[in-house]
């Protein structure tokens, strides 16, 4: 297990160099089975974390609570998860899963937050296990961009406030998104390609718009 708190990802990264708050850096690698990584950044300003598993049951934790940070995750592999924690003004964030069986729950909270997650797994009578993907966003003018490739996945995305947009694509058999919005002025696109999906389940309240094309039986 690794757990960074900001004061030591400095010393790792930044060396002899003066420690400014903007200078918060933590690159993390690890490759095998059941490794876990934790970061916790509080009040940071332009702070990035890097966290890069290839393996199998590896977990990724992070909790940023900052402005105008930069969030980069990526599991190759079979049965990982990825929990995030992230709260502030104009973070930006990016989590890709390649692989079967792995679970991202994120939680995101303030204004002018981007968050995109991609997950690719398997196809046909190999995904028997296949990707979960929860995102929950609160404040004004957020941006969600979810993509699933592959069979058996499920992808939900709860936003709540005003002025935030959703894009939600599936590629894939049977696979399942539900989305719900509440407030004013939020809009969503959602794209669903493939047999065997479960109805697309959309929620709104208050004044929004939304595109849906979905193909196939």
């Amino acid at each position: 297990m690794i757990r960074m708190t900001t004061s030591l990802v400095m010393m790792l990264f930044v060396g002899l160099a003066p420690v400014q708050a903007a200078d918060n850096l933590a690159q993390i690698r690890q490759e095998a089975t059941g490794n876990s990584s934790f970061v916790d950044q509080t009040g940071a300003v332009g702070g990035e974390v890097t966290i890069d598993q290839i393996g199998i049951e590896n977990v990724a934790r992070v909790a940023d609570e900052g402005d105008s940070s930069l969030l980069i995750i990526e599991q190759r592999g079979a049965d990982q998860s990825a929990m995030v924690r992230l709260s502030g003004f104009e973070n930006q964030g990016d989590l890709r899963q390649d692989g079967g069986g792995n679970i991202a729950d994120l939680l995101v909270s303030g204004a002018v937050n981007s968050f995109s997650i991609s997950q690719s797994g398997l196809f046909g009578a190999n995904s028997a296990h296949g990707n979960k993907l929860y995102l929950a966003q609160t404040g004004i003018g957020n941006i969600a961009v979810q993509t699933q490739i592959g069979s058996r996945n499920s992808m939900t995305l709860q936003q709540t406030g005003a002025d935030n947009y959703a894009d939600l694509l599936q590629k894939g058999e049977g696979n399942l998104m539900e989305l719900e919005q509440n407030g004013d002025a939020n809009s969503a696109e959602l794209k669903q390609f493939g047999v065997e999906a479960s109805p697309i389940v959309v929620t709104q309240t208050g004044g929004m718009s939304v595109q849906i094309t979905q193909t196939g039986g």
